[in-house]
Order: structure tokens, then C-alpha cells, then sequence
């Protein structure tokens, strides 16, 4: 019985590896492959795929935004509402991001200045909106989702 355990492993131990290292082998040429313009030519992917990540296209949006912002204040934010509250906390952040040091609140209490952020409608109800029809102003709409509302 113990001449068989022994010649099992010598077995295993001479044959089987072999397969499985081939397998291993195989497996990083594929992956290799996969990512192979990352690997070969770095600076060139860089080039390629540099500021079209999501943050930064969506950062874009507000750019111009900045220009009528000209000093620190308190904005109300609102954002999209038929979205899931992950992809909502999301926007609000990235909002804070992008627009600091201003200080943006997410909350009903509406301050000098609102900011609509609506990514994905891109546009509010101009005759229903509340705060439309009590006297504020429409300041601009970018028409990329950012509408910009003040006292």
C-alpha cells in the first residue's frame, strides 16, 4: 500500500504539474495580451485615454458655473430624484468638488442661491417651480443640467 502512495505522488508530482503549469503560463499570455497597450506603450495609453474618465467629463459641466460664482457663498443644492441614492450622494459630492470653496447644502432650507444639478433630465418645470413662481430669478440655465436660481 505504501509503494502505491509513493508512486501516486512521484506520478502526480512528475505528470500533472506539467499541465498545470502550461495552464498558468497560458493564462498570463492572455491577460498579457488583454492589457498589452497599457504595459508596452504607458505613455501613449495616458495620451489616449487622459481626462475622458468619468469624474472629469462630468467636472466639465461645470466650468462655467464657476464664472458667475464669484466669491464664497452658500448654495442649496437639488438633484435628480427618480435616481438610485448611491448615484444621488454621487452627484451631490462631486458637486462639493467641484464648486469649492463654496458651501453646498443639501437640504430644503433654500438659501440666496439654489442649484439645480439634474444629470440625467437636464431641465426642471420652469412654470410649476416654486421658488420660480415666489419672486427669485432664473440667473442661467447651461443646458447641461445645471440651472443656476436667486433671490
Amino acid at each position: 500500500m505504501k509503494k502505491y502512495i509513493l508512486k501516486t505522488y512521484y506520478f502526480i508530482k512528475k505528470f500533472a504539474i506539467l499541465p498545470l503549469l502550461c495552464l498558468m503560463i497560458w493564462q498570463q499570455w492572455e491577460s498579457f495580451l488583454v492589457h498589452e497597450e497599457k504595459i508596452v506603450k504607458p505613455t501613449a495609453y495616458i495620451q489616449k485615454y487622459y481626462d475622458n474618465d468619468y469624474t472629469s467629463v462630468y467636472g466639465r459641466r461645470y466650468e462655467e458655473l464657476k464664472k458667475y460664482i464669484n466669491k464664497p457663498c452658500h448654495i442649496t443644492y437639488f438633484g435628480d430624484t427618480n435616481l438610485n441614492t448611491s448615484t444621488i450622494l454621487m452627484h451631490y459630492y462631486q458637486t462639493q468638488y467641484f464648486l469649492s470653496p463654496n458651501i453646498i447644502l443639501n437640504d430644503s432650507l433654500a438659501r440666496d442661491t439654489i442649484l439645480y444639478n439634474m444629470y440625467f433630465t437636464l431641465h426642471i418645470d420652469l412654470e410649476n417651480n416654486f421658488y420660480l413662481k415666489n419672486g427669485w430669478k432664473l440667473i442661467k440655465d447651461f443646458n447641461n443640467g445645471l440651472i443656476l436660481i436667486a433671490k
